[in-house]
This record gives C-alpha cells, structure tokens and sequence, in this order.
C-alpha cells in the first residue's frame, strides 16, 4: 500500500470513530428533535419568511435575487445527489456493513451513498448567499441554523462528519460565486442611469 491510501485509510477510519462519537449523544427527547430538525419540510415557514422578506426590502429587484436562490439550490443539490454521490459512491453509515450495527437510526437510512450531505450543502449554500446580500450579523445566524441542520444528519445515523464538512464547504463556495454571479447581473439590469 502506498502512503496516500494508507493516510486516506487513516482520515476514513478516523471519520467513522468521529461519527460513532457524534452518534452516540441521543436520548428520546433529542431523537425526537432532530428527528424534525433534519426534515427539509420543517423549514418551508423559514423559507416563506425569507422570501416574503427580500421581496419587501428589494422591491422589483427582488426577482433576480429570488431567480439567483433557486439557480443555488438546483445547482447544489443536483451536484451533490446526481453527480458527487454516485461518483465517490461512500455508502452511508447505516448501508455499510462494517458499521450499520453500531449506527443509532433515527429515521429512514435514506439512499445508499453519502458523500457530500445535501443537506449540509444546501443549507451552507442558501446562508453563505442570504449573509452576503445583508451582510449583517443578525443573517449570520443562519449559519447556525446550517450547522445545526448538518449535525442532524450525523446524529440520526445517514453522514459521516466529512460528508457534512465537505457538503457544508462546497455549499458556502457555490453561495459565494451565485452571489457574485447576483451581483454581476443585477448591476447591469438596474445600474443607475
């Protein structure tokens, strides 16, 4: 064995120890809470808030805002699920033999791979994209909201803690190139005259 497959085997043992760890910490009412923490469905009023919110603040300008989240999260998501799963093809923790007996399952096992999480992904993605167009500590708060999400992913039994890391780092930097894409295309339908 070379020495990167053995560093890769290290990083990937070490993972599955942080993810036994990071696991462990549940009890009924926690189970409970993540349970609706990692449902996506949960979040619909925050995401009415949000829209409604940058409608009022932006006016007519709104509309490329809006278009640019929707871009984000198709984007995002379709890459992750389509495109980075299939093709690292890392089988979640509760799939994986070596490891499905050690996995505290809170919901469904959900599909076979996991690597990079949606849903870290698309939340680092969707808060990276709302702090830049406010820039406001108040906005910053999503990305507590992101973090909390993600670890939901690990505490019910379906990411490794890299998936979650990866995920949350791909999001941030496609939230930063839409915003900048926003912001390209927004000064050139609505630059001063």
């Amino acid at each position: 064995m070379t020495g990167s497959h053995i560093q890769m085997d290290l990083l990937i043992n070490f993972d599955k120890e942080l993810f036994r760890l990071l696991n462990s910490f549940h009890n009924e009412p926690l189970d409970f809470m993540m349970f609706w923490v990692t449902n996506k469905f949960i979040w619909i009023p925050l995401y009415a808030f949000l829209i409604v919110f940058i409608i009022r603040k932006f006016g007519h300008q709104s509309v490329v805002i809006l278009l640019s989240i929707c871009i984000l999260i198709l984007l995002v998501d379709q890459t992750t699920s389509s495109l980075m799963k299939p093709y690292f093809a890392r089988l979640r923790p509760c799939h994986d033999d070596s490891m499905s007996s050690l996995v505290h399952l809170v919901t469904t096992c959900g599909g076979q791979y996991s690597f990079v999480s949606g849903h870290a992904a698309n939340t680092f993605s969707l808060a990276t994209f709302i702090y830049l167009i406010f820039r406001t500590q108040y906005w910053g708060l999503l990305f507590a909201w992101a973090g909390i999400v993600s670890y939901s992913r690990i505490y019910v039994g379906v990411h490794y803690p890299f998936d979650v890391v990866a995920g949350a780092v791909y999001g941030a930097v496609v939230g930063i190139i839409i915003f900048k894409l926003n912001e390209w295309i927004s000064y050139r339908i609505f630059k001063p005259l």
